[in-house]
């Protein structure tokens, strides 16, 4: 498989994608690629329609996904609120190597396509799926996925489109409510995630839930038991939700949390009149939680972490073919403090490969310890061979 990376900052959207695609092609030594996926920023988004007339007519690719983003990331580039498209560009002689899929009105058809999903992929492929953000319902995915034994490896993320609708696209067109995946058959993926946020209290069972009310934790009010967390870790209240979280706790661990082994949710609002947390995942009785909280320094050290890991984890010979990143929206320029950073460092300690990838509203991810689960404010990179 041949794989090359283009990215163009023009603001003319037609000529944008086109030279992005035409990089990438150049750049996997192909005449023309087989299959694509492109990202966009919002200043494109009224262009589409166009843009995709020019990929499948213009130059002639059957397999095109992509979608709408906050930013998008093209080797060591990360081009985030300014007119961006990168694209990465795959070519195959073997019939059947590349698969899309596009399942419209997704807010309707939730459980449809995370069946979908996991099931057009099988074990050695790897799924890349552009969602769109708004009509998307985690918890109806993660169910499907946990019952999902032997579906290929998944990751991709949240279209978000500052301006309009979440659109997504493939190459039967573009939708604001809808799902569209790239299968690569027979890749070989290895995935790993790093989190911006690190653990700040003991792992605590809910004993306590009524879908996104959380109301005790270890038979204790869970508000109580949050503002003694935040006291303990020399923060105030204007921290709850922006910096503080929660965390569902994946591993086994009696009382820490280790690496990457949990998903953050947003924390809401909290009711302290009855004692409990307003969040935006659902949790259940039963379920291991923590609290966390968004850092920069943990957010780079987890970075590092995962890159090393990935870099010394997989068993397939010779250099990947190509790296795809997705990576939380919330950890860029404005949370890092300079303009670029995470996708300097990834290119620097991974393995040589063509790398692209799109800032994302939510992240889709391989779990160490179980099936593919919707994280936030993380970084995720999957390679394929």
């Amino acid at each position: 498989m041949r794989v090359g990376v283009g990215l163009s900052t023009k603001p003319q959207s037609v000529a944008a994608v086109t030279e992005a695609v035409g990089r990438a092609t150049v750049a996997a030594g192909v005449g023309k690629a087989d299959a694509v996926l492109v990202w966009i920023t919002h200043h494109h988004a009224d262009a589409l329609d166009a843009m995709l007339a020019r990929l499948k007519e213009g130059l002639g690719i059957k397999r095109i996904v992509g979608g709408v983003v906050p930013g998008v990331i093209a080797e060591d580039r990360e081009v985030f609120d300014a007119p961006g498209v990168a694209a990465m560009a795959f070519s195959d002689p073997t019939p059947g190597r590349f698969t899309s899929l596009l399942i419209r009105d997704l807010s309707e058809r939730n459980q449809a396509a995370a069946q979908a999903l996991a099931t057009v992929a099988r074990p050695g492929d790897l799924s890349v799926a552009m969602i769109s953000t708004s009509g998307f319902q985690p918890k109806v995915f993660e169910a499907v996925m946990a019952r999902s034994a032997g579906a290929g490896a998944i990751t991709g993320g949240g279209a978000v489109n500052l301006q309009g609708p979440d659109w997504v696209f493939s190459e039967w067109g573009s939708h604001g409510d809808a799902l569209a995946a790239l299968v690569i058959r027979e890749c070989d993926p290895t995935a790993g995630v790093a989190h911006s946020c690190r653990a700040i209290s003991p792992v605590g069972r809910v004993t306590g839930a009524n879908g996104r009310l959380l109301t005790s934790i270890a038979g204790r009010p869970a508000a109580k038991i949050l503002h003694r967390v935040v006291k303990q870790a020399r923060l105030d209240d204007a921290d709850l939700g922006r910096r503080v979280l929660v965390a569902k706790v994946l591993g086994q661990g009696p009382l820490a949390v280790a690496r990457g082994e949990f998903v953050v949710r947003p924390l809401l609002g909290v009711e302290d009149r009855v004692g409990a947390l307003y969040l935006g995942g659902e949790l259940e009785e039963g379920d291991r939680i923590c609290f966390v909280l968004r850092d920069l320094d943990h957010a780079r050290l987890d970075l590092n972490a995962m890159a090393m890991e990935l870099a010394c984890s997989s068993a397939a010979p010779g250099a990947p073919s190509f790296q795809l990143v997705v990576n939380c929206s919330g950890r860029g320029p404005a949370f890092q403090g300079i303009p670029e950073h995470d996708a300097v460092v990834l290119k620097a300690m991974l393995p040589p490969a063509p790398m692209a990838g799109f800032f994302s509203g939510l992240e889709l991810a391989p779990e160490p310890v179980g099936p593919a689960t919707v994280h936030l404010f993380s970084c995720v990179v999957a390679m394929g061979w």
